[in-house]
């Protein structure tokens, strides 16, 4: 894998309490660019402590994701519209079936948003039902 030099990045550290009652630091990377966050690292507070004064190396644990977006960024098409059924009334069930939905009727090359929790995710039109969603790509930043 090439290396890329990122235009936007953060880093978060953050200090959190586990449901097990484990308390970690966590870290957090992320490319503004292509609004991803690519890994997320969790270490015991004592660990962290030891790494802050200067033992280079310490157990962690690491998770890394959406590493092919890293270095790309997110670019925003029109809003995606389409007919979705109208005698679906379980929100969960509905949201389900828009999100299979937009993602068959989503153009080439462009995903879906599949977030339908918008007041105006849902709207009616002579008669029938239609979804909302906006769509997005990643592409080389100029």
């Amino acid at each position: 894998m090439e290396s890329k030099q990122l235009k936007e990045a953060t880093i978060s550290l953050g200090y959190a309490h586990k449901e097990n009652g484990d308390t970690v630091v966590s870290i957090e990377l992320r490319d503004e660019l292509a609004r991803v966050t690519f890994a997320y690292v969790e270490i015991d507070p004592k660990q962290f402590t030891l790494l802050l004064s200067s033992l280079y190396s310490r157990p962690c644990k690491t998770k890394v994701n959406q590493l092919d977006k890293v270095g790309l960024k997110k670019e925003f098409g029109e809003q995606l519209v389409f007919e979705v059924p109208d005698n679906i009334y379980d929100t969960e069930k509905r949201n389900k079936i828009a999100s299979k939905l937009a993602k068959e009727n989503c153009p080439v090359g462009w995903e879906p948003s599949l977030y339908f929790g918008s007041q105006s995710s849902f709207f009616y039109k002579d008669g029938k039902k239609y979804a909302r969603t906006s769509i997005f790509r990643w592409v080389e930043e100029d």
